[in-house]
């Protein structure tokens, strides 16, 4: 009989155990979330960057963003050039995209081309950078 609450007494242990182990495992610090910002065509340069209350320009993100961090731009139309001088870190790209489902448009036509450059995007001497998802014209 008493060996048969031992070994009850050191299962429930065991399963506490667990338990603590499996929420521990779960909650655990992950370390600090790499910033998201945002970019829309009606946004603000002097707005703090978030979903709610974007930036204007892609140069206010350029200028902002730091390793690990991604640049959502919203749906639209953007006559407007970015000089990137920033480098991400290994694991930690700096990541410039649409915003999920949405369509951008970076269009140059307007713009008048400095001497010597015609990107839209210009990257010099930078890594650990990721473009993806844009429309590029004129």
């Amino acid at each position: 009989m008493k060996q048969t609450r031992v070994i009850a007494g050191l299962t429930v242990a065991c399963l506490i155990l667990l338990g603590v182990t499996g929420w521990a495992l779960a909650t655990r610090n992950q370390g600090p979330k790499a910033p998201v910002y945002w970019v829309a065509t009606d946004g603000n340069d002097d707005a703090p960057g978030t979903s709610s209350d974007p930036w204007a320009t892609l140069q206010k993100a350029a200028d902002t963003a730091g390793p690990g961090s991604t640049v959502y731009v919203r749906e639209g139309t953007y006559p407007q050039r970015v000089d990137l001088h920033i480098s991400g870190e290994p694991g930690q790209p700096i990541t410039f995209e649409p915003a999920p489902g949405e369509a951008v448009v970076l269009d140059g036509s307007s713009l008048e081309v400095p001497d010597e450059q015609s990107a839209m995007i210009a990257i010099d001497s930078q890594r650990y950078l990721t473009i993806r998802g844009f429309d590029i014209t004129g």
